[in-house]
């Protein structure tokens, strides 16, 4: 969640119901934006988010003053409106409100113009996708060394057993 000039406190009074693990960062923090860093929405914008020189997402749709954007599905097309649906700022649901996953990755999922202005935000979701089952075996234990044992104790596990190292022979004296 990337906030225009709202502290987490703040961002979190705004939206009650985030949830606690959503990862939120002012984009103001530092205060050196004397009206918010990013995003500064007014109507018209569009977002696209880039890894380097590669477009991962957008271009979204144009956002309208006052609106929330909330993306239908994480694999929809970002510059199809059929993708979105706009919602007012009441119904605005930062860091929950992602569709079915694809597996697509990371995309823009809400987009918000507030008219507390600190308030705006873009929310990126990771979607990974359903999750594949595991069906490697685990590895067997291996037994060809004497410090290993198959059927494993308290705190031996893989050690080798403490073993003394006998003191250097004495130099001779020249």
């Amino acid at each position: 969640m990337l906030g225009r000039d709202a502290t987490l406190a703040e961002f979190q009074a705004a939206f009650p119901s985030m949830p606690v693990a959503t990862v939120y960062l002012n984009s103001n923090a530092t205060g050196s934006c004397s009206n918010g860093c990013f995003p500064q929405i007014n109507g018209g914008e569009t977002f696209e988010l880039w890894n380097g020189t590669t477009k991962v997402d957008g271009t979204t749709i144009a956002m309208s003053a006052n609106n929330v954007y909330q993306r239908n599905h994480p694999g929809d097309p970002a510059g199809t409106a059929g993708s979105w649906t706009t919602v007012t700022m009441a119904n605005a649901n930062p860091g929950q409100g992602a569709g079915t996953g694809t597996g697509v990755g990371v995309v823009i999922n809400e987009m918000a113009d507030a008219s507390a202005w600190a308030d705006e935000f873009i929310e990126l979701y990771y979607d990974a996708g359903a999750a594949q089952a595991d069906t490697t075996p685990p590895r067997p234990w291996r037994t060809s060394a004497p410090w290993r044992s198959p059927t494993p104790r308290s705190g031996s596990l893989g050690r080798r057993p403490a073993t003394t190292v006998p003191p250097a022979p004495p130099r001779p004296m020249t």
